[in-house]
């Protein structure tokens, strides 16, 4: 039989710092850390992952310990999980699948990844796309065992969700974790990863179609030569991509009678490790501009301050998340090229730098302020030096015009004429303060005025 996987995808935030989360899961004897080995990446986007370098590590991927299932009394290897629908046309259908691992993905961002891999028994595309029609429903679509409950004695664990939350509680109630922050409650839905392997690539583009929007038979099948060109990837003639923004699958071609060392040896392996963390790098972008406009959109950033925090949030995510070239190996990068333009993530860039936009009006609003408070400062100095500057006047008007007569006229003046003229001094520098002060209130006006109309 040929082998298929698939991944649904889990996000969730968290609260407190990154290395308390990463000591507690650490020291939770139910999960193991797994090292990833990106080989074909660029260093600083590999190093984001690599555990052994706690300096550059970002992301921190952990496994389900196969002896914890048993601790959890959550279904084994061997159980089957099942789920019925009714179909319009085919009545009651079941779709049966084992789980086969759940991964843990901790991003100093306070964004985490559970992610469910899970292998259908039947692997048939139409088959896979119908049960991941109902399966990324993931808080909704009830799912059993061959041998009852997911979880053995708690018949309320009946979706994947329930049962994301139930293996994350401790997690959950100490790191106020919140799954799917960005949806409304029982709308949420799962990203999926999917890995399926082919007799022959008949049909592909039709197959391509139902897996990447996950969407069952019921759905009409339209050609579309455009959208397909958008939407998918071919990377040989024995493999080929589809995707959109909520799911991606890989069709490849297996031959029973043919020669599949490629397949079996280095593409199988390489989706589990390269093109997996690939996904998971993108999904991790969408979640995080998910918080920042779940964020913005209660509230959070809208004075100063806030606005600067944000900013700096903004940053640092770019700094260490946000890559345009990953690696020199064409099918990586066109592959990243075309997910990266489906999900749309240039165009939430722009959203969530909106309020940059109020932070720079904030800060030249602040400017303007200061400004205007220093035009004030310098204006009352300005007066109170005026005020000054009227007594000095005074003092050096009399002692001018007492030593002038003195020195040119003698005793011939009377001391009335020099009286006289010391009024008329004293009437002179009145008037003149009077008219300082009056220029300076016009200017204080006009300035006002000015910035009304601004506004």
């Amino acid at each position: 039989m040929e082998k298929n996987t698939s991944y649904f995808f889990i996000p969730f935030s968290y609260k407190r710092k990154f290395h308390e989360i990463i000591g507690k899961i650490n020291s939770d004897q139910n999960w193991e850390l797994f090292e990833d080995k990106i080989n074909y990446m660029f260093k600083y986007v590999a190093d984001k992952l690599d555990s052994n370098n706690e300096n550059e590590c970002r992301c921190y991927h952990f496994l389900l310990k196969k002896e914890a299932r048993d601790r959890l009394y959550i279904a084994g290897l061997n159980s089957e999980f099942e789920l019925l629908e009714n179909h319009p046309e085919k009545g009651k259908i079941r779709f049966a699948f084992t789980l086969q691992k759940v991964h843990l993905y901790c991003f100093a961002t306070g964004i985490g990844i559970l992610a469910f891999q899970i292998s259908y028994r039947n692997a048939d595309p139409y088959y896979i796309a119908n049960a991941q029609y109902y399966m990324k429903k993931i808080s909704r679509t009830k799912i059993h065992t061959n041998q009852g409950s997911m979880v053995s004695g708690r018949d309320d664990i009946l979706t994947l969700l329930k049962l994301a939350e139930y293996i994350l509680s401790d997690i959950k109630n100490e790191f106020k974790c919140e799954f799917f922050f960005y949806s409304n409650e029982e709308r949420e839905r799962s990203n999926i990863l999917t890995y399926i392997e082919v007799p022959s690539m008949e049909n592909t583009q039709q197959k391509l179609f139902f897996l990447k929007r996950s969407v069952g038979d019921t759905f009409q099948y339209i050609e579309n030569k455009e959208q397909e060109k958008r939407e998918t990837y071919v990377h040989s003639e024995k493999v080929e991509w589809g995707f959109s923004p909520e799911s991606a699958a890989c069709l490849v071609l297996h031959r029973q009678d043919a020669e599949n060392h490629f397949v079996d040896k280095v593409f199988y392996p390489n989706f589990h490790s390269q093109y997996l963390f690939m996904y998971v790098l993108l999904l991790h972008q969408k979640y995080v501009l998910y918080l920042f406009l779940t964020q913005i959109g209660i509230g959070e950033y809208t004075d100063h301050r806030s606005l600067e925090q944000y900013k700096n949030d903004l940053y640092e995510f770019e700094t260490n998340y946000v890559f345009s070239c990953i690696t020199e190996v064409p099918q990586y990068q066109e592959l990243y090229n075309k997910m990266y333009e489906v999900f749309a993530l240039r165009e939430m860039y722009e959203d969530v730098r909106e309020p940059l936009q109020s932070l720079a009006e904030i800060r030249r609003e602040n400017v303007e302020k200061q400004l205007k408070e220093n035009d004030e400062q310098i204006n009352k100095a300005l007066i109170l030096l005026s005020f000054f500057s009227v007594f000095s006047a005074f003092v050096d008007s009399f002692d001018f015009i007492q030593s002038f007569f003195e020195t040119f006229f003698g005793n011939r003046v009377d001391d009335i004429v020099i009286k006289s003229v010391q009024l008329g001094c004293t009437v002179l520098i009145f008037a003149t303060f009077i008219y300082v002060i009056y220029k300076l209130r016009v200017i204080d006006r006009r300035k006002k005025k000015t910035e009304q109309k601004n506004e």
